[in-house]
């Protein structure tokens, strides 16, 4: 038996993963020409979404999931599949490394607010493999992974980086987020999106404002809230949202500027993370309280990036 290294298996997975979305069925020159032209790819996903959530798997959820169903009827269902942890950060390692969590520093831990990076700068990642198949790569969305947060200039310290939310300079750049692992792109939240200190967007390497006020006691008060720092217009029934947005207009672009080159597109949501904070409009869509809304939510997303596709 051969042995095949790791490095070559992610990328033949990866071309197998990208060939089989290209397919058309009927003809075999049709394929050929598809995997040719190499499709855009996105991938969403959802956090602390269970498969019962979604009408398409569950006909007796409570909550509406019609862009979701639509994906499946048109599309491929995988219905034997596996997580690599049922947290966060574990769960999002696997998925850009192809490797188990327990193989980090980390072990079973999850990175919490101020937290180093869990990937090395050296690491393989599924975005590098894309970025060398001639796609353009953005991660939008929640990241919880880990950053290098940049230290203020301080009298007698030598590090130049820091996990003390009160040391940190929001003014300078972060390293080894998405755009040091193979992403040309990013806009997104350092921890869970609604529940982890800095409260305040990234793009690319810097804080999109500057987290200066504490988070209020209300705030505090919600299930899973870490308390620290936030932008002063920091609105969390919003975030989603404005990931949305950020990809429908990362979409946009890339079509108009760059319409020959294929783009990748990974959209980490919050929802339905805890605290189950909704904006007004998908309030009460389901009758599962506060976090089948939010599920709610993520199906509106899902449509809302599937009408950017057809929209372009």
């Amino acid at each position: 038996m051969s042995t095949l290294k790791r490095r070559d298996f992610m990328k033949t997975v990866g071309l197998g993963a990208v060939a089989l979305g290209s397919l058309r069925c009927g003809s075999s020159e049709g394929q050929e020409e598809a995997v040719e032209g190499r499709p855009n790819v996105v991938f969403i996903l959802a956090d602390d979404m269970g498969w019962g959530d979604v009408k398409t798997n569950n006909p007796d959820s409570l909550i509406p999931t019609p862009n979701i169903d639509r994906l499946a009827e048109e599309g491929v269902v995988f219905s034997d599949a596996h997580s690599s942890s049922a947290l966060c950060t574990p769960t999002r390692y696997g998925i850009l490394t192809g490797r188990f969590y327990w193989r980090t520093h980390k072990k079973h831990s999850l990175v919490m607010p101020y937290d180093p990076p869990v990937i090395p700068p050296e690491r393989l990642t599924w975005s590098r493999i894309m970025q060398e198949k001639g796609y353009t790569t953005a991660f939008i969305g929640k990241w919880h992974l880990g950053l290098w947060y940049p230290r203020k200039e301080l009298e007698g310290f030598r590090r130049q980086y820091t996990m003390t939310e009160e040391e940190i300079d929001f003014e300078k750049p972060v390293v080894g987020g998405p755009c040091d692992l193979g992403f040309d792109y990013f806009f997104g939240t350092a921890g869970c999106s609604t529940s982890d200190a800095p409260y305040c967007f990234i793009r690319n390497d810097r804080f999109v404002g500057i987290p200066s006020i504490p988070t209020p006691d209300d705030m505090n008060a919600m299930p899973g809230v870490y308390p620290g720092l936030m932008v002063p217009d920091w609105d969390q029934e919003q975030v989603d949202a404005t990931f949305v947005q950020e990809s429908v207009d990362f979409i946009g672009t890339q079509v108009k500027e760059n319409p020959d080159d294929p783009f990748f597109l990974y959209l980490a949501l919050s929802a339905p993370h805890v605290p189950w904070v909704n904006p007004d409009f998908p309030r009460g869509a389901s009758r599962e309280g506060p976090r089948g809304d939010l599920c709610a939510l993520v199906d509106w997303c899902v449509g809302e990036v599937r009408k950017a596709l057809e929209a372009n």
